[in-house]
């Protein structure tokens, strides 16, 4: 015998799981271009910057 609510709170974690899925296909690319750009923009350069070259630059700003 299953509790009263429980199927529903399965039911509401298997759409919160689908959801943050699709989200994270649909959006990953648009934010990781988007500090990507930042991240060049900060450095100066048209090549992109890495994590330690943005790190750099704000630490001395």
């Amino acid at each position: 015998m299953i509790p009263s609510g429980v199927m529903t709170l399965i039911q509401v974690a298997f759409v919160l799981i689908i959801a943050l899925l699709l989200l994270s296909v649909a959006a990953m690319p648009v934010f990781l271009t988007a500090l990507k750009q930042l991240a060049s923009k900060l450095n100066g350069s048209s090549n992109g910057a890495t994590s330690k070259d943005v790190v750099d630059k704000l630490s001395h700003i």
